[in-house]
């Protein structure tokens, strides 16, 4: 098998994809956490603002980077597809990395914020 080269459009697929995944997921936790403080408001904190931008902001990007994540993802599939050689590019496997990285760092801001 061929090794492919890494082409500009290669790494701005990636860094579009995977900056819209983590944000896609970053608006998904606000809203989750969102809902849970409406759901059980704090009895400390009298002064809480039912209308407060939190939600809109995430849902809106939300809908946003999610689909575009899909996209970007599809594309890059659509990519490897026609050029099995960009499997095992450098940028390929730094976006893994760099995303099990963070995936263990959101569990345990997630489990700090939890337990609370």
């Amino acid at each position: 098998m061929e090794k492919a080269h890494t082409t500009p459009k290669d790494f701005f697929l990636f860094a579009g994809a995977i900056v819209s995944l983590y944000g896609s997921i970053a608006s998904f936790l606000v809203l989750k956490f969102e809902y849970i403080n409406r759901l059980f408001p704090d009895p400390v904190v009298p002064s809480y603002d039912p209308y407060a931008g939190g939600v809109r902001v995430a849902m809106a990007s939300l809908i946003v980077l999610a689909p575009l994540a899909v996209l970007l993802f599809s594309l890059i599939r659509r990519s490897i597809m026609r050029e099995p050689g960009k499997a095992y590019t450098w940028v390929r496997r730094f976006a893994l990395v760099l995303t099990l990285f963070l995936a263990g760092g959101m569990f345990a801001v997630d489990l700090i914020t939890l337990i609370t």
